[in-house]
């Protein structure tokens, strides 16, 4: 889906991300990893088109980024910000979730009862059913980050990225978030980028983990591959313990 070439970011002389070298496949889900400005957005962000590179190039499905119109893009890639947009005090759950369909109906396009589908089974998947009618101001942070999370699968792109989705919700939810685009990718075949700080829902749910360290990528591989104290204390810098666990094959960690 997505072919990075010795992509890099700088700005004003200063190098947030550098050259990377990858590919970010459909049937697979990847959490990025590491701390605080280590270019865990910065990725993101330029494989939404949020930013250009300062070189290199960026393919999806083997069509370099800039040759997509911004519809057809959205067809094929659905993004979650850090940071959503404003919206009016007024706009309703529902009504918010509708937007996912512009991609395929456009901005004036009358939803279709296929629509009406998916946005009611967009709803139910992030639990927020009983909310559609309620306004989006009147949401609870967490409540707002699953509308904004119905969004992304109303718009039915086999491609999702999200940049710490999970920061808003309790850890019921974060559960909940995580099972349910594990099991998206597995019966949909969808591809996922997700930029998450618990190591441990990483190790649990992802397929792939990737960590950057200022800017460079220092660690790609699977969950067991990461979870050993030497490579995480190579990522945070901090000294870090990794037990089994009771339940699953990927051990976890803790400070």
């Amino acid at each position: 889906m997505f072919e990075l070439t010795q992509a890099a970011v700088a700005v004003r002389q200063r190098t947030l991300l550098h050259p990377f070298d990858g590919q970010f496949l459909p049937d697979r889900f990847y959490g990025l990893l590491g701390h605080n400005g280590s270019g865990k957005s910065t990725l993101i962000r330029l494989l939404a088109r949020e930013l250009a590179p300062s070189q290199g190039t960026l393919r999806c499905q083997g069509r370099a980024l800039t040759d997509w119109s911004v519809r057809d893009f959205a067809r094929q890639v659905a993004y979650l910000p850090q940071h959503t947009p404003a919206l009016d005090d007024h706009t309703r759950v529902r009504d918010l979730v509708a937007l996912g369909r512009y991609p395929w109906c456009g901005l004036l396009g009358r939803l279709q009862p296929h629509d009406h589908a998916l946005i009611d089974q967009a709803l139910a998947d992030t639990q927020m059913q009983d909310d559609a009618d309620r306004t989006v101001a009147s949401l609870s942070g967490g409540e707002r980050q699953r509308a904004w999370l119905a969004v992304l699968l109303a718009q039915q792109s086999p491609f999702l990225l999200m940049d710490e989705p999970l920061a808003a919700l309790d850890i019921a939810h974060q559960v909940d978030v995580m099972a349910l685009v594990q099991r998206l990718v597995r019966e949909r075949g969808l591809g996922v980028v997700m930029v998450i700080h618990d190591i441990n829902l990483a190790a649990r749910y992802c397929d792939e983990l990737l960590a950057l360290r200022q800017g460079r990528l220092v660690f790609q591989g699977s969950p067991q591959d990461l979870m050993t104290p030497a490579q995480l204390e190579a990522i945070y810098g901090v000294r870090m313990q990794v037990v089994p666990h009771p339940g699953h094959a990927v051990p976890v960690a803790f400070v």
